[in-house]
């Protein structure tokens, strides 16, 4: 199915429906054998998203106990915010056992540093944004920033 799908985006209008039929009289699927390739496949993309998801949580746990760190350890954030992390973290985790093949224990990424980075501009943007930190001063042109004076 992926092979007629690639194919059919590879063709013009004029020339799908010829080249879907042809493919169609080469290759016989049954429905068990799409179903099985259809489950392959979301399996595959829920993986994907799951380690990205998976990537994202931890880094934003380093960035909050890096700042947490500054304050001598004092937490930073609301907890319900670190309630629903930590309930996204046992989702996640849960996800992942049941992707895993029997009898193997899932292994989820640790976010590089460069996602790290990211996710901390991420979160640097939104404290500037609510004021909350001071942005940085890379606008000496004097152009308002965020709704204040650039200083």
């Amino acid at each position: 199915m992926r092979v007629v799908l690639r194919k059919a985006s590879d063709v013009e209008d004029g020339g799908l429906v010829k080249e879907l039929e042809r493919d169609r009289q080469e290759e016989t699927v049954t429905v068990p054998e799409f179903l099985r390739g259809l489950v392959g496949e979301l399996r595959t993309d829920l993986r994907r998203e799951l380690s990205l998801r998976w990537r994202e949580l931890r880094a934003l746990e380093t960035v909050w106990a890096e700042i947490a760190e500054e304050f001598d350890g004092e937490p930073v954030t609301d907890a319900s915010a670190r309630k629903l992390a930590a309930e996204a973290k046992t989702k996640l985790q849960e996800v992942a056992r049941a992707l895993a093949p029997v009898g193997y224990t899932p292994r989820l990424p640790a976010p590089s540093a460069d996602f790290v980075d990211q996710v901390r501009e991420v979160v640097k943007q939104a404290y500037e944004r609510m004021g909350w930190i001071e942005p940085e001063d890379d606008n000496p042109s004097g152009r308002r920033t965020h709704g204040r004076q650039a200083r």
